[in-house]
């Protein structure tokens, strides 16, 4: 994306009036419907966190709890984490609460006790657990970069290649072909690796003849 941006296209929704919106992943872990375009070219960067925080510089800052902003990128990690697994309403409910995964007691009542257990956020990471079938709990969770967290995602797939079991992330990384490829030739078509990291893509011949 755009040198700035705070977002990463998680799904793209084709609208009946030919407008494209994507489904993204903010930095500061809020999720938010956009239009693409408008992601893409940097006219929106953020889910409107980066407005917020520009404004905080200027004096508005919220009250504090616990020595942070109740609008800083650790307690909207807090609160968007309890949506996931507390609020039945929150759209990923399913993903998270509706299957099993829970809060820790203490996070779950008190956001100084988040805080004082993973410590400031870092700039590009939201919140990760570790074993991603597990609670939100201290032991279980980390501040995390986009990659890092593609690459723990439940439904990764593995493969084999040249002697060692990678993620498709790690795949990509490794030959250097585009993420989609490789997921639409291993995963949707069932080519074997090998075929699918070395065999060139299919040009059109329109476009070759021009």
């Amino acid at each position: 994306m755009v040198a700035g941006s705070r977002l990463t296209v998680e799904s793209v929704i084709r609208m009946k009036n030919h407008k494209t919106k994507a489904v993204c992943l903010c930095a500061c872990g809020n999720r938010k419907t956009l239009i693409l375009a408008q992601v893409r070219s940097g006219a929106v960067r953020s889910c409107g966190c980066l407005k917020r925080e520009v404004s905080s510089e200027h004096g508005k800052m919220n009250r504090k709890h616990g020595g942070a902003s109740a609008r800083s990128p650790e307690y909207r990690s807090w609160e968007s984490m309890k949506a996931r697994c507390m609020n039945k309403n929150d759209p990923v409910f399913p993903h998270y609460g509706g299957r099993g995964i829970r809060v820790h007691a203490e996070w779950a009542v008190s956001f100084e006790s988040f805080l004082r257990d993973m410590g400031a956020r870092p700039r590009g990471t939201t919140l990760d657990r570790i074993d991603v079938n597990g609670d939100y709990a201290p032991e279980n969770c980390r501040w995390a970069d986009p990659v890092t967290q593609g690459r723990n995602k439940r439904n990764n797939q593995v493969v084999e290649y040249q002697g060692r079991v990678v993620t498709l992330m790690e795949l990509s990384e490794m030959t250097g072909q585009p993420y989609q490829r490789l997921n639409e030739r291993i995963v949707r078509r069932g080519w074997d690796v090998d075929r699918a990291v070395n065999e060139p893509p299919r040009v059109n011949p329109r476009w070759a003849a021009a």
